[in-house]
């Protein structure tokens, strides 16, 4: 999995659900600045990017550090990145 597979999942879910320009959501983007988005929008994500955790637990402390969509990115990365080892 790459990170332009897990953006494009963000970018899916957050343009569906919260009806958010894809063009605005870059990694550079903060979730609560640039796209208007709340913790519960963020919960919403994550949920959908469950399959892509390979079954890891994002624990609450990981989650509400996540400021960005590369921070999201990275998290989901890492999480997968143990979970294949």
């Amino acid at each position: 999995m790459s990170p332009t597979d897990v953006l494009d999942r963000i970018r899916t879910h957050l343009n569906e659900e919260c009806e958010i320009p894809v063009e605005r959501i870059t990694p550079a983007a903060s979730f609560r600045d640039d796209l208007e988005t709340d913790s519960l929008d963020l919960l919403s994500l994550m949920n959908e990017l469950d399959d892509l955790l390979g079954g890891a637990r994002v624990s609450d402390e990981e989650l509400i550090a996540i400021q960005t969509v590369g921070e999201a990115i990275d998290l989901v990365l890492r999480h997968n990145q143990a979970a294949a080892s």
